[in-house]
This record gives structure tokens, sequence and C-alpha cells, in this order.
């Protein structure tokens, strides 16, 4: 698939969503391009595509990566949220243990290091381009904003399971 046909097959999903689900407040609206000029370059000079999407009021990131050997690999949609502000993950091990437990199926913490310290700015997930449809991007855009709920509560306010506690008793 060529560039035009990676983006084509994401507009075509949202499309049968949007279709499907016929309401307003529960559409799936996207803006291709970037917020960043300097995200916006990085993406072209790996001739990725990037938009903006936003469901059910939460705010994704989608990155259209091509593969770079067609042959051997998959072209990738990369999905991704972002919290308000980074939250800094405390390394004792009930922390690291709830914080990852926190992620739905499928998608991974956004992190960065800032000296000695870890913050966790966001999830992430990321999806085959031809296996994308609109049951498969309504379900990745549904784990991402439950993980990025879960995972923020946990970190800044201090709710949410403690899974540590359900899985070793303590």
């Amino acid at each position: 698939m060529g560039k035009s046909k990676l983006r084509e097959k994401i507009d075509e999903a949202i499309a049968e969503f949007n279709d499907a689900i016929k309401q307003e407040k529960l559409i799936i609206r996207i803006v291709w391009g970037s917020a960043d000029e300097e995200e916006a370059e990085m993406a072209k000079s790996v001739q990725a595509e990037e938009a903006l999407m936003q469901h059910l009021d939460t705010d994704f990131r989608l990155l259209i990566m091509p593969s770079s050997d067609p042959s051997l690999y998959v072209d990738t949609v990369h999905l991704s949220t972002t919290f308000p502000e980074p939250q800094r993950l405390q390394m004792d091990t009930r922390t690291v243990f709830n914080t990852i437990k926190s992620c739905e199926d499928s998608t991974t913490l956004r992190v960065v290091r800032d000296g000695e310290e870890i913050y966790v700015c966001g999830t992430s997930t990321i999806l085959a381009v031809h296996n994308v449809d609109a049951r498969s991007l309504a379900d990745a855009l549904s784990r991402l904003r439950t993980a990025t709920t879960l995972v923020c509560n946990y970190l800044a306010k201090d709710e949410g399971d403690d899974w540590w506690s359900l899985v070793t008793g303590q």
C-alpha cells in the first residue's frame, strides 16, 4: 500500500464507524496533519502520516508508519494519548506493578526520563494497517481511553485498583 492508500484505509474505517453509530456525540473526528512543526518534519522524514483524532471527549494522536520492507513487515498505525500533565512514576514495586496493570490489553505506557526520575506522559497501542476496520479502531480507542483514565487517576490521585494486593495478598 502506498502512502495515500494507508490514509484511505483509516478514513474508510472511521467513515464506517461513524455511519454505523449515527450519533453526533459518539462519532470519531479526525484532522490530518500535525500540531507540532518539529513532529511534522520528523514524520515526513520517514514518510509517515500524522493526524489528530477525537472520540468521546478524548484526544488521540495517530501516526501511520509505512513498512521499511513490505515483504517482511506490515504497515502500522500508532495511536496514543497524552495526559494533561506528565505523572512521576514512583519506583517502588507496588506503584510500578499497579501502574502497568492499569493498562488495558495491548496498551503500553508512554514514558520519558528526566534525570533520575521517570514520568508517564500517556498511553499507546499499535495496529497493523491492513487489519484496521471500524470495529478494531473503535476497540483500540476504547482501550486507550480506559488505560489513560486508569493510569492517570492512579498516578495523579492514587485512585484505582490495588492489583499488587489482589495478586500477592499483601
